[in-house]
Parts: structure tokens; C-alpha cells; sequence
């Protein structure tokens, strides 16, 4: 499960970046604001996943309902960037720092969810063999992580548009979802 969670974060970061080129046009402030986005969102996300472990101690639950929170969250990504622009298009306030801003808060609810899923499985990875576990998920992640950014790039965009990726990412997401769900038991 935490593979695809790779995969799909890595495709979201690639069409995110491509579809903020409406807002930023084709230039490094796009790729910076989504990178920042990613890893500020993980930071956060890395303590939320704390807290909520200790507070639910079922990690397949807990990260199930993060999934399904990454999805509805990037499922609501393109109304942003609509939003967005129009906010931009209508003000009279410097352009480049509400750009960032805006772009910013959009991208962090998804990516603060991202990043609480890793402090979560690390919970049921270390109740088995905590060095094995940890090292095991991690390069589970990183490899669907590459696998995300160079199928994303490479076929996933060239076959199916931005669109049509972003909206194949959103529902792998929300299957991993339900797939935790379904392995993690009844209750939370």
C-alpha cells in the first residue's frame, strides 16, 4: 500500500507542477511553490501522524482514512487552481507573493495528509521488526515514489492529459483507502 502511496504522490507532484504553469506560467517559481508545498505539508503532516497514532492505535485505519483524505483533497486541487486564477486576475495586490500564497494553501491539505501517512504505518512497521519494518516501508514508498514521477512523466501524461492522470491518481488513492480500511479491521 505504501508503494502506491508513493506512486501517487510523486503523479500528483508532476501534474500539480504542470497545471500551476496557468498560474506561475512555465518558470521555477511553479516547480519551487509545489516543492515547498510538498515537503511543508510532510513536515506538518510528520507531527500530525504522531498525535494520531497515539490517539488511534490502529494503523491500517488511521492510514486508510488518510488516503481517503489525500483523495478528496486532490479531487478539490483543480477547483483551487480555478480559484486561484481568478483571484489573481481580479487584484490589484502584488501578483507574485498572493501567487505563492494561495498556491501554497492549496497545495497543504493534501500534502499535510501525505505526510501523516509515513508516522502512522511506521507505528505497525516497528510491531513487527522495528530496523526490518522501517527499512522495508521506506524503500517501498521510494520505490513507487520513482516509479510515480517517471510513469507520470513519461506515459501516464502523454496517454491520458493532466486531467486524465490527475483523476487516475485520485482514484488509486482512494482505493489504497478502502484497501487499508478493509485490512485494518472494523474500527478506527
Amino acid at each position: 500500500l505504501f508503494a502506491v502511496s508513493g506512486f501517487v504522490g510523486l503523479v500528483y507532484e508532476t501534474v500539480w507542477t504542470r497545471r500551476l504553469i496557468l498560474v506561475f506560467g512555465a518558470t521555477i517559481q511553479s516547480a519551487s511553490t509545489v516543492l515547498a508545498g510538498f515537503m511543508a505539508g510532510f513536515a506538518v503532516g510528520s507531527l500530525l501522524g504522531g498525535w494520531l497514532i497515539r490517539r488511534f492505535p490502529r494503523p491500517l485505519r488511521v492510514y486508510g482514512w488518510l488516503e481517503l483524505g489525500v483523495a478528496a483533497c486532490a479531487a478539490l486541487f483543480p477547483l483551487m487552481v480555478q480559484g486561484i486564477l481568478a483571484v489573481v486576475e481580479a487584484t490589484t495586490w502584488p501578483i507574485g507573493p498572493l501567487r505563492f500564497v494561495l498556491t501554497f494553501g492549496a497545495l497543504l491539505p493534501s500534502t499535510i495528509l501525505m505526510g501523516a501517512t509515513f508516522p502512522v504505518l511506521l507505528e505497525a512497521a516497528r510491531a513487527e521488526d522495528p530496523g526490518r519494518g522501517v527499512g522495508n516501508l521506506y524503500a517501498a514508498n521510494l520505490f513507487g515514489a520513482c516509479a510515480g514521477v517517471l510513469g507520470s512523466a513519461y506515459l501516464l501524461v502523454a496517454f491520458l492529459g493532466l486531467a486524465g492522470t490527475h483523476w487516475l491518481a485520485v482514484a488509486i488513492n482512494a482505493a489504497t483507502g478502502l484497501a487499508a480500511l478493509s485490512l485494518g479491521g472494523a474500527s478506527v
